[in-house]
């Protein structure tokens, strides 16, 4: 990361010749504190099952490290892994395993032919794959390491082999799609033998990058960099460097040897550093000229980078408005999804029981609308024990939170650990991907009494509906926001209409709409 944030400050110091921008280097250890200095930013690079910042902290995504698994595209067995994918099991003992090296091992048919396996000679590749395939480190000195260069000309030539090498080490970046007669091997997440739907996201570059974002690739193959604050700056000077590295600042992530960001994850940075109130103000940065960009860097565990900016300008405060609230997306009864099979709470929570008697929760799309992204969770640990009407996690978006509570009692078993790193998954994928718990209920057959089911539960939202639109009336009456746009042509709310207001305005939500909320 040292190397990206050294071409970002010097391209954008080039840009900006009035900024000027100091480089430093910091233990682990003392990030903490830089960044408690005024308008700091820190740039790090998070290991996969690594917490390296607080959860408080605000962050960022600017970037990534993708470790994948790459063959040729010529392999004959294409059709095949492509129907059915490769498990993370049968990949492991396939490599541990040197002497049974060969297709017949992987795709359990008589295929004959040895599948070679070679992988890029990094030491963050080879401990990533460790990870992933759940691996002694040693077991890897039976894999051939191989440069770039070298990497790259054996798996364009040789039909057979299997490769682990970064994502931008196989990206045309000019045609943005993977490099001719290279392609990626597809991973069979949930084992079932098959590669479904929700797996089937390795046809294209633009396909997979999305896939990543949105969490359906192994965490444990991602190594994201972040750019970290206390808080969301209101500084027009960061907030400036930060869209510009969001924008035109995104080649130099390529250049570096890492993957830049999708187009769908640069437009939701960019509405999370750009409220609909701000975007005026940004257009004014250069007016400032006194100014220091204090950079400090960390690499991996060790590393991280501050940027600090000390302006002789007075700073401008936020204003929480709604002037372009007709701008936003409708929120209405009819874009909320409700789907059928499942069991509601009225903490906007669902259940649904799995064939083996254990149970899936996770939140409802009305409450994902009403907040917008989520930038952090704080959730229970497996093994806890939760009773029904308990809290059970905090929905955290942009240092603001919503307290959800347990709709079963039970033991947690698991916990969808691809949250850690994609909170927003809960946002894009709130009923699939986005689940939060897996349950082992105690009182199932009596609490389910108090669930409601699709058809009640909607009858249930349309009333919230009308109990919403005056609680955010009321809300900015109270913030003498009553002359601003709350209500969109036709009486509908704007998607995510609690992003902009203060954090008391949630706390009056949570006790409204959550707290003592009536189903019935």
């Amino acid at each position: 990361t040292r190397s990206l944030a050294e071409s970002w400050t010097s391209e954008y110091k080039r840009l900006n010749p009035e900024l000027n921008f100091e480089v430093r280097q910091f233990n682990f250890s003392e990030i903490r504190e830089e960044l408690q200095k005024s308008n700091s930013l820190g740039f790090l690079m998070q290991q996969p099952g690594v917490s390296m910042i607080s959860g408080s902290m605000w962050r960022l995504t600017v970037g990534r490290d993708i470790i994948v698994v790459v063959m040729n595209k010529e392999n004959p067995y294409t059709e095949i892994l492509d129907k059915k994918g490769i498990s993370v099991k049968d990949l492991s003992q396939f490599i541990k395993n040197k002497q049974q090296r060969t297709w017949a091992t992987l795709l359990d048919k008589n295929f004959n032919e040895s599948a070679p396996v070679i992988i890029l000679d990094e030491p963050e590749v080879q401990l990533a794959v460790t990870k992933f395939l759940d691996i002694d480190p040693s077991v890897l000195a039976t894999v051939e390491k191989k440069s770039t260069n070298e990497f790259l000309k054996i798996l364009s030539s040789e039909k057979y082999v299997i490769g682990f090498c970064r994502l931008a080490n196989i990206s045309d970046f000019d045609q943005h799609d993977f490099i001719a007669n290279i392609k990626l091997l597809p991973i069979d997440r949930n084992k079932n033998g098959k590669l479904d739907y929700n797996e089937n996201i390795y046809n294209n570059l633009e396909q997979f990058e999305r896939s990543v974002w949105i969490g359906k690739y192994p965490r444990t193959l991602i190594y994201n960099i972040y750019v970290v604050a206390p808080a969301i700056s209101e500084n027009n000077e960061i907030s400036g460097f930060l869209n510009w590295i969001i924008t035109s600042g995104q080649p130099i992530v390529e250049q570096c040897g890492f993957t830049d960001l999708g187009y769908p994850e640069k437009q939701s940075n960019l509405e999370k550093l750009n409220p609909p109130e701000s975007l005026a103000q940004s257009q004014v940065s250069r007016s400032y000229r006194s100014l220091i960009i204090l950079l400090v860097i960390m690499v991996l565990l060790i590393a991280g980078v501050v940027v600090t900016l000390f302006i002789k300008n007075k700073k401008k405060s936020r204003k929480l408005l709604y002037d372009n609230a007709d701008q936003r997306k409708a929120f209405s009864f009819n874009t909320v999804e409700i789907p059928n099979g499942l069991f509601y709470d009225k903490s906007h929570t669902w259940v649904f029981m799995e064939k083996d008697g254990t149970v899936k929760m996770g939140i409802d799309d009305f409450l994902q609308h009403i907040t917008g992204d989520y930038t952090g969770l704080i959730t229970k640990d497996p093994g806890e024990f939760v009773r029904r009407n308990e809290p059970i996690a905090s929905l955290i978006h942009e240092g603001k939170k919503i307290n959800i509570y347990a709709p079963v009692s039970g033991k947690i078993m698991e916990i969808n650990e691809d949250l850690v790193d994609f909170p927003s998954l809960v946002n894009n994928s709130p009923y699939s991907w986005g689940w939060l718990y897996e349950i082992e209920p105690t009182n199932w057959l009596r609490e389910i009494k108090f669930l409601k089911m699709a058809d009640s539960y909607r009858a249930w939202i349309k009333k919230e509906f009308a109990r919403l639109k005056d609680f955010i009336v009321s809300a900015c009456y109270e913030k003498v926001l009553a002359g601003q746009v709350v209500l969109q042509e036709g009486g509908e709310l704007p998607d995510h209409i609690l992003h902009d207001f203060e954090p008391e305005i949630w706390e009056e939500f949570q006790i409204k709409f959550i707290d003592v909320s009536d189903i019935n």
